[in-house]
């Protein structure tokens, strides 16, 4: 959703959509992820800093305005659903958020994924 959002802010006439995952109650899939300060940084203060400024509710929005990424901060995700664009395009309820796919790449057979994906674009 998040590139799609980014497109329509840039004029493109695109839509986005949370797909029903066929056999589940999940609506959408949630790309989740971490902050970390690699062991061997060079800088680790610099990565400290964003670390903390990404966990402010202002760092959330603006970043979000940018990006399209969905904030972790309630305040930040309630402030986005007053902006029409986006409470269209992103899921914004954190109720439906925690209800989305979290896939788990670990068990993920990515090399599968690879195979249908080649073989539905040479089609």
């Amino acid at each position: 959703a998040g590139w799609c959002l980014r497109a329509r802010n840039a004029g493109s006439p695109v839509d986005t959509v949370h797909p029903v995952i066929t056999g589940t109650s999940h609506v959408g899939v949630g790309k989740y992820g971490w902050l970390v300060i690699p062991k061997h940084s060079k800088i680790p203060e610099a990565a400290s800093w964003f670390i903390n400024e990404y966990q402010e509710p202002e760092f959330q929005m603006l970043y979000a305005k940018k990006s399209g990424v969905v904030p972790t901060n309630r305040k930040s995700i309630s402030q986005l659903a007053s902006d029409p664009t986006f409470a269209e395009m992103l899921e914004l309820d954190p109720a439906k958020i925690g209800n989305q796919l979290q896939i788990d790449y670990k068990k993920a057979d990515t090399s599968d994924w690879i195979d249908q994906w080649n073989r539905s674009v040479s089609q």
